[in-house]
């Protein structure tokens, strides 16, 4: 079956090449530089414990805008190894949309053109559109920081959330960031036992200073 999982992957490789993606193995994703950072293609490959063989197959996408995630990564703690690759916003489409033509079984019977076609239209359909309108800070800006308490869908982590969200407001000059350092801060505080509250009053100490 791990051969069968290689070949998911192989099988869409070459037709994301023109679109500037190349495959990472270590990773399991697909990958393409831009200006601004990073598009992953990113394609969960996991054992299918519902039908009990097989595997489900999840396609998602997330972007990384370099000048927020260096932002981040000084003061969050994650070891260094990961802070190339750390991603400013992203989602399973099966979450947003529902599971029906988003989420795929796959098995030794499946043929392989079928779920290359099928990740190739989700890749057109959702990931495309989704790396043009997330590929800037004042885009995520307004992803993050219009509703302050809703939750939005690019992501899901109220740490990861409030951290973006207050980097993207600084930079963009946004004109309620010192209400959004309070908000954001209750927020981290009920989080996890307030387990991130450390990293983030570093960061909030990192943005006060940054010109």
């Amino acid at each position: 079956m791990d051969n069968l999982k290689l070949q998911i992957y192989k099988s869409i490789e070459n037709r994301l090449t023109g679109h500037g993606f190349k495959y990472v193995k270590s990773k399991d994703w697909f990958v393409r530089k831009r200006d601004y950072g990073k598009d992953y293609y990113l394609v969960t490959v996991i054992d299918d414990t519902e039908i009990g063989n097989g595997y489900l197959v999840s396609p998602a996408a997330s972007v990384r805008i370099d000048q927020i995630e260096q932002i981040f990564n000084s003061t969050s703690g994650v070891p260094s190894q990961y802070h190339g690759d750390s991603f400013t916003l992203g989602y399973d489409f099966w979450r947003k949309y529902g599971s029906d033509g988003l989420r795929f079984h796959v098995d030794i019977t499946t043929k392989l053109q079928g779920i290359s076609d099928d990740l190739l239209s989700v890749f057109h359909k959702y990931a495309l559109p989704f790396y043009d309108e997330h590929c800037t800070v004042e885009q995520v800006d307004r992803m993050l920081n219009t509703n302050p308490y809703e939750p939005v869908d690019v992501e899901r982590s109220i740490w990861y959330r409030c951290s973006k969200g207050i980097i993207a407001s600084k930079l963009t000059g946004r004109l309620s960031h010192n209400n959004l350092k309070q908000m954001y801060r209750e927020q981290v505080v009920n989080y996890a036992n307030g387990f991130y509250l450390p990293q983030f009053d570093a960061l909030l100490a990192s943005l006060d200073v940054l010109a």
